[in-house]
């Protein structure tokens, strides 16, 4: 049995990992009590699970209830993770649930006693040989498992053959628009980011669009080349003031994070942000753990107004408060892009309340109601919105049948006036109170089109206009006789039709062969 010592496990039978909950230190969710217990359910006929959760939704506590439930049964459980930050947040989360886990990591001095380790991947995989079998674990718990199809985690799964694998993670797919189907044969997921929201559980968004300039670029792998985007942004100094000016237009006051280029593009927007006198300050992944801990407690405190980053921040992080998120770069990754703006999705009311309706409430009444994404990379466009629903499947995501490479998404529209992003329903901007074209006028003063199912639209042939209907309707007796007319009511028909000037002349000198013939024309 498990040591008092090491490890604090409330008392249970043999299936409590697929049933009991009334012994779990921390109340879950209705949705994470939810997905812990399909995970388990999925867990009984499949070795190899995957659960998706959407960012702010609470995926360290559905792990830590998956580890409680594992204890119970005597199992031994490795929780795997890819940065160091995440080790310390998954380990004082387990602390919570009365856990007390070992730490596989450089520089920390192992303790396999317990049954629970928390491993950072890459001295998993330089260490997994030295285990012995007896310590080996029952279950792999992957935190953000779309990258369990990397080598070095097929590594670790080859040499622990007897392990259940259970993944989780924000984004069920992958940058490379590669499927999972390889590394995990179940997959479960519960609730949207949609539902979070209109449950109270995260914040809505609302989106402005910047200057960026993006045609021409090549690709490198799956994603644009970093190098050209970077050399664009030299060529153009006025990109970093432009993003310094949207964040006082549209989020002034609020702290913000920004996604950059490279760690050069970083370095240059924090400079650009503390010359216009915000408080701003780069982080990336050279930056010393203990430096980056300062950073972000100093972050937390006030001390600063922008947290400028490339990548460091978009995966299991914690981070304080943030009402920003600056898009200060293009993706062509659809994961990527969920995970920035997720950042700032955690709201700062409501965490207390019983019902929807009083999360919702308190949100409303909360200094923060929305959060702000600035996007300076056409991602928005690119995407669509970030709280739009995805069904995820193991398999690798199918492109828009209309042949242009990109993920079907919701069609959205930017206000004229303000930028504000939205829906391509939307009658009203929320920001400015701009009113959009009803569909009425866009009827009225557009092109109709004809359309049928399977069939592209096409326009449709217009109806022949009769020249005799546009005349002055006191004369459309002389329609075939217009010589006739005077020279006042000639000018009269011409302006009315539309005729040239010289429809004119002809009708005179008609009259005047007339009246040389004998014929009275009047």
């Amino acid at each position: 049995m498990i040591s008092s010592e090491k490890q604090i496990i409330p008392s249970g039978h043999s299936q409590i990992f697929l049933s009991a909950t009334h012994c779990n230190p921390v109340r879950l969710r209705p949705y994470q009590q939810q997905i812990v217990d399909k995970i388990a359910h999925a867990a009984k006929v499949s070795r190899q699970v995957l659960a998706t959760l959407p960012t702010g939704g609470g995926k360290t506590t559905v792990m830590a209830e998956l580890v409680r439930r594992m204890l119970t049964r005597d199992k031994r459980v490795w929780c795997i993770v890819h940065r160091i930050e995440l080790v310390e947040q998954i380990v004082a989360r387990l602390a919570k649930f009365g856990i007390k886990a070992g730490i596989i990591a450089a520089g920390v001095e192992p303790d396999h006693d317990c049954m629970v380790q928390v491993c950072m991947i890459q001295t998993l995989v330089r260490r997994s040989g030295e285990i012995l079998a007896e310590l080996l674990p029952d279950y792999l718990m992957v935190d953000e498992c779309h990258h369990a199809t990397a080598g070095q985690y097929q590594a670790v799964f080859r040499a622990c053959p007897r392990a259940v694998v259970v993944g989780v993670t924000a984004t069920a797919e992958r940058g490379d628009r590669k499927g999972l189907g390889d590394s995990f044969t179940a997959l479960v997921q519960v609730i949207s980011t949609l539902e979070l929201i209109e449950q109270g559980y995260l914040l809505r968004p609302k989106y402005y669009i910047g200057a960026s300039d993006l045609e021409g670029l090549s690709d490198r792998g799956s994603e644009f080349n970093e190098e050209e985007v970077f050399a664009r942004a030299e060529r153009k100094p006025q990109l970093y003031a432009q993003v310094v000016d949207n964040y006082r237009k549209y989020a002034r006051g609020l702290p913000g994070i920004v996604f950059n280029v490279n760690i050069a593009h970083s370095l240059k927007t924090a400079e650009a942000f503390c010359a216009a006198g915000c408080r701003a300050i780069h982080v990336d992944g050279d930056t010393p753990p203990a430096e980056r801990k300062r950073i972000l407690v100093d972050f937390a405190a006030g001390k600063y107004d922008i947290l400028c980053n490339v990548a460091l921040f978009t995966e299991g992080f914690d981070l304080p408060d943030i009402g920003c998120v600056i898009l200060n770069r293009p993706t062509k990754s659809r994961p990527l892009y969920h995970q920035m703006v997720g950042r700032a999705a955690r709201p700062t009311a409501g965490f207390d309340c019983e019902t929807a309706e009083e999360r919702l409430a308190a949100i409303a009444a909360s200094p923060c109601p929305r959060f702000v994404v600035i996007d300076h990379g056409l991602n928005v466009g690119r995407f669509g919105f970030w709280e739009q629903p995805i069904t995820y499947t193991l398999d690798a995501p199918k492109q828009s049948k209309r042949g242009t490479g990109k993920l079907d998404t919701t069609p959205i529209k930017t206000c004229p006036k303000c930028g504000l992003y939205a829906a391509t329903q939307a009658r009203v901007c929320e920001e400015c109170s701009y009113t959009y074209p009803s569909v009425v006028d866009r009827a009225v003063n557009g092109d109709f089109v004809e359309a049928e199912y399977g069939k592209p639209g096409k326009k449709p042939k217009p109806e022949p206009i009769k020249k005799i209907d546009l005349w002055p309707a006191h004369l459309r007796q002389h329609y075939h006789t217009p010589a006739k007319l005077t020279d006042a009511e000639l000018e009269q028909v011409q302006r009315a039709a539309g005729y040239k000037r010289t429809w004119i002349y002809a009708q005179q000198m008609r009259r005047a062969q007339f009246k040389k013939g004998g014929y009275a024309v009047r």
